[in-house]
C-alpha cells in the first residue's frame, strides 16, 4: 500500500517524488501527457507491480466471500441435522431417563455436561450443545479484503502499462478456470472497485491532477467503491432472488465499465503496429544473435548493460532488453535458464497446490517478466519467494483450520442435539477412561514365556558378547530377562538409524556449505558496498588530491569497479592512465567507456598503429556514436599534425591515411542508416564537423606527402557530393 498510496499521491501533486510521474507531449507514449512511474519512476514495472498486489487482494475477497456462504450453509445443514437426530433419538431420551442415562443439557454451573449412570458427568469436549445461531459475518474483515481493490485498480490504470493489463488480463484468465467456485464472487468483488478507477481516469481527462480536485475526486470515489463493493458482495451470495440477479447484472456493467476504460486509452495510443514494439523487436533479435556467441553458461552479470552498444544492429536506446528470460540467457547461458526455468515452474507448482487464489499473481509476474525488465527489481524478485511462501502459509493455516472444524463434528456436541447423547458414545468413553487407567505392565512380563520367531538374542548385535545356547523356538529361561533381546523390528529400526545418521550428517555438511557460501557472498557485497561509498564520496569532493585518495582507496576495495578506474584515469598523466586503464580493462573488457579513454590515452603516448588499433576497438564497441566517430579522426590528424611538427613526415602521413580511412567507414555507415527507414533514436548521422576534418586531413596528407596547391582531388569532390 505504500508504494501505491505514494505513487497516487505523487500522481496529485500532495507528495513530491522525483520521476515519479512520466510526462509525455508522444500519443504513443501517454494518452493524457502522464504516466504514473511511483517508487519505481518507470511505469511498466510500476504497473505490472499494481497488476500482482491487485489480482492478490481480488482473488483473496473472493475467496472470502466463499467461504463465508461456505460456512452459513453449513451452519443451516448442522441445525437440520440435529432435528432430524433429536426425532429419531427419542426413544434413546426415555431410556436414558429411565435410569439409563440422564441428559442435563447444561449443569447448574452454566456449563454443558451430561448425567449417566451413577451420576458420572461427561467432560466438556463431549457434552452436547445447542441448535445455535448463525453469527453474522464480520465487517471488518470485509473492509480490510475490499479496501485495497480501488487504490491498486487506480493505480495500475494511470500507469498506461499495456503490458501490464494484458498480463492481468491473461493471468486471470488463466487461473479462473481452476476455482471455478470463484467466479460470481469475483465478478462481484471486483466491479465496484474496476468501475470507480475507470470514472477517475476519465474524470483526470477533463480535470487536471492536482492536490484540490483530484484528492476529493480520489476520496470520493474510494469510499463509493467500498459501499458498492460491499452490497453487491452480500447481495450475490444469495442463493438465488431478485436481489442476486440484480447485483450481478450491475457487478456485469462495473466490468463492461472498466473494459472500455481500459480499450479506450489503448486505442488512443494505437492498437497496431508501434514503435516501441519494432525497437523490441530489434533488442530481441540482437540479444539471441549475441548469445548463440556463448549458449551453454553465458557471459556473466550485467552483459546487456555493457555491450548493447557494441551488439545494436540500428542506432536505438535501450540499455536494458526489456526481457527477464533474454537477460538471464545472456547472463548465465541455456544452462542458466533452464535452471530458473525448472524454479519458476516448481514455484508455480506449489502455488497451485497449496493455494490457488495465488496462482494469478504469479502468472502476472512470470508473462509481464517476458516482455519487459521488471526482473530488474529486487521487488518482483521478492514476491518470487513471497508467493510461495504465502502460499505455503495459507496451506498450513487452512489444514490447521479444518483440524479443528473436523475435531469439532466429531464431537457429540456438533453431530447430536442438545437433549439426547447416544448410550455408545457413553459406552464409548467409559472404556476409553477404563484404557487410560491401567496399570502398565512390568518390563520383564515376557520371563519364561515362549520367544517367538520375531525376537533375536542381543549376541547378533554389534559390541554384544552375549552367546544364547538357545534357539529361537525354545522358552526362555527365567535367568535372562526379556530386557536382552532384540525384536526383529528393532534390529531393522537400528538399521534405518543409521541411515537416518548418514542423512543428518549430510544435512549437516550441506547447511555448513551454504553458511560458508553465504559468508564469503557476504564479503563480497560488503567490499563491493564500501567501494561505492569511497566513489560516491569522490565524486563530491572538492579537491583534487583528496579525490585521487578517495579513488584509490576505492579501487583497493573492489578492483573489478570500472567506474572508479575511469574516474581515477582523468586525474593522472596518460603514462599511469594507461596502467589503470588496463588493469580495469582485464576484468571488464568490453567496457565501452575504459576502451575510450584508453584509445585516447595511447593516441598521445603511443605509435600510429597502437592507436589506430584501440580506436577501432573503441568504435566497434560503440558503434552507432556520432561523436566517438569524429574524435577518432580528429585524434589521429592532432597526431599527424605533430608528427609534421617535429619534421616525421612518413607518420604525419600514415596518421592523414588512417583518419581518412576511419571517415570512410563513418561516411559509409551513415549512408547506411539513411538509407533505411528504421529506428535512429540515436541521431546518428554524418557531422558539419566530420566534413572539416576530412578537408584538413586532406590538406595534411598533401603536406606530408610534399604535394602543394589549392586544387581538390577527385576523391574530395565526390565526399562532398555524398
Amino acid at each position: 500500500m505504500v508504494l501505491c498510496w505514494s505513487g497516487l499521491l505523487a500522481f496529485f501533486g500532495a507528495l513530491p517524488i522525483p520521476y515519479a510521474v512520466l510526462h509525455s507531449a508522444s500519443p504513443e507514449v501517454s494518452t493524457s501527457g502522464a504516466r504514473l512511474g511511483g517508487l519505481l519512476q518507470y511505469p511498466n514495472a510500476f504497473g505490472a507491480a499494481m497488476a500482482v498486489f491487485l489480482l492478490e487482494r481480488l482473488f483473496a475477497a473472493a475467496q472470502g466471500y466463499t467461504d463465508s456462504s461456505t460456512e452459513r450453509f453449513g451452519r443451516k445443514s448442522e441445525a437440520g441435522g440435529a432435528v432430524l437426530s433429536s426425532r429419531r433419538g427419542e426413544g434413546l431420551a426415555r431410556k436414558a431417563r429411565a435410569g439409563e442415562g440422564l441428559p442435563s443439557g447444561r449443569t447448574g454451573s452454566g456449563r454443558p455436561g451430561f448425567s449417566g449412570r451413577g451420576g458420572e458427568t461427561l467432560p466438556t469436549h463431549l457434552a452436547p450443545v445447542g441448535r445455535g445461531t448463525p453469527a453474522n459475518r464480520p465487517l471488518r474483515g470485509e473492509l480490510l479484503r475490499l479496501a485495497p481493490l480501488f487504490p491498486y485498480a487506480a493505480a495500475l490504470l494511470l500507469s498506461e502499462s499495456r503490458g501490464a493489463w494484458l498480463a492481468a488480463a491473461c493471468a486471470a484468465a488463466a487461473a479462473l478456470p481452476l476455482q471455478r467456485r470463484l467466479a460470481l464472487p469475483l465478478l462481484a468483488a471486483g466491479a465496484a472497485p474496476l468501475a470507480a478507477a475507470a470514472l477517475l481516469c476519465r474524470g483526470l481527462a477533463a480535470l487536471p491532477a492536482a492536490p484540490w480536485p483530484g484528492l476529493p475526486l480520489l476520496a470520493g470515489l474510494w469510499a463509493g467503491a467500498l459501499a458498492a463493493g460491499l452490497w453487491l458482495g452480500r447481495r450475490a451470495q444469495y442463493a438465488a432472488g431478485r436481489g442476486r440477479a440484480a447485483a450481478l447484472v450491475l457487478a456485469a456493467l462495473g466490468w463492461t465499465a472498466c473494459g472500455a476504460a481500459v480499450l479506450a486509452l489503448a486505442s488512443a495510443r494505437g492498437m497496431g503496429p508501434s514503435s516501441t514494439v519494432a525497437a523490441r523487436g530489434l533488442m530481441y533479435r540482437d540479444a539471441l544473435r549475441f548469445a548463440a556467441k556463448a549458449p551453454w553458461l553465458g557471459q556473466g552479470g550485467e552483459t546487456w548493460r555493457s555491450a548493447w552498444l557494441a551488439i545494436q544492429s540500428r542506432p536505438y536506446v535501450g540499455s536494458q532488453v526489456h526481457s527477464g528470460y533474454l537477460d538471464l540467457l545472456l547472463n548465465t547461458g541455456v544452462i542458466g535458464t533452464a535452471a530458473a526455468a525448472v524454479s519458476l515452474a516448481a514455484a508455480g507448482w506449489l502455488i497451485s497446490a497449496h493455494s490457488r487464489r495465488l496462482l494469478s499473481p504469479f502468472l502476472v509476474i512470470v508473462l509481464h517478466g517476458a516482455v519487459d525488465f521488471d526482473w530488474s527489481y529486487s521487488l518482483f524478485g521478492l514476491l518470487l519467494f513471497w508467493l510461495p511462501a504465502l502460499a505455503r502459509a495459507d496451506a498450513v493455516t487452512a489444514y490447521g483450520h479444518s483440524c479443528r472444524r473436523l475435531s469439532a463434528l466429531t464431537r457429540p456436541a456438533a453431530v447430536f442435539p442438545a437433549k439426547l447423547l447416544p448410550a455408545k458414545l457413553l459406552h464409548a468413553w467409559r472404556r476409553s477412561r477404563t484404557l487410560s487407567t491401567t496399570k502398565p505392565q512390568p518390563a520383564n512380563h515376557l520371563r519364561g514365556k515362549s520367544l517367538a520367531s520375531n525376537l533375536l538374542p542381543m549376541k547378533y548385535l554389534p559390541g554384544k558378547s552375549f552367546i544364547s545356547k538357545h534357539r529361537l523356538g525354545d522358552s526362555l529361561p527365567a535367568e535372562y530377562l526379556a530386557s536382552e533381546y532384540l525384536t526383529v523390528e528393532h534390529v531393522s529400526a537400528g538399521r534405518k538409524d543409521g541411515c537416518h545418521n548418514l542423512y543428518l550428517l549430510v544435512r549437516k555438511l550441506a547447511a555448513t556449505g551454504i553458511c560458508v557460501l553465504m559468508l564469503a557472498l557476504t564479503l563480497l557485497s560488503f567490499r563491493a558496498y564500501r567501494s561505492e561509498a569511497l566513489y560516491r564520496a569522490a565524486s563530491s569532493a572538492l579537491q583534487a588530491p583528496e579525490a585521487i585518495s578517495l579513488l584509490e582507496r576505492s579501487l583497493a576495495w573492489n578492483p573489478l569497479s570500472p567506474k572508479s578506474a575511469l574516474a581515477l584515469s582523468t586525474f593522472v598523466e596518460p603514462e599511469e592512465r594507461e596502467e589503470i586503464l588496463a588493469a580495469g580493462l582485464r576484468y571488464s573488457p568490453i567496457n565501452p567507456a575504459l576502451t575510450w579513454a584508453m584509445a585516447e590515452a595511447v593516441s598521445e603516448v603511443g605509435t600510429p598503429e597502437e592507436a589506430l588499433y584501440w580506436l577501432v576497438r573503441g568504435q566497434r564497441l560503440d558503434v552507432f556514436n556520432s561523436v566517438k566517430r569524429t574524435e577518432a579522426a580528429s585524434l589521429m590528424l592532432v597526431k599527424g599534425e605533430r608528427y609534421l611538427a617535429e619534421g616525421d613526415a612518413k607518420n604525419a602521413l600514415r596518421c592523414a591515411e588512417m583518419g581518412e580511412e576511419l571517415l570512410r567507414q563513418y561516411v559509409w555507415l551513415a549512408g547506411e542508416t539513411a538509407g533505411n527507414a528504421g529506428h535512429n533514436d540515436r541521431n546518428f548521422r554524418f557531422t558539419a564537423g566530420a566534413r572539416a576534418l576530412y578537408e584538413q586531413t586532406e590538406a595534411l596528407k598533401r603536406e606530408a606527402s610534399g604535394l602543394k596547391g589549392n586544387g581538390r582531388g577527385e576523391g574530395a569532390y565526390a565526399f562532398r557530393r555524398r
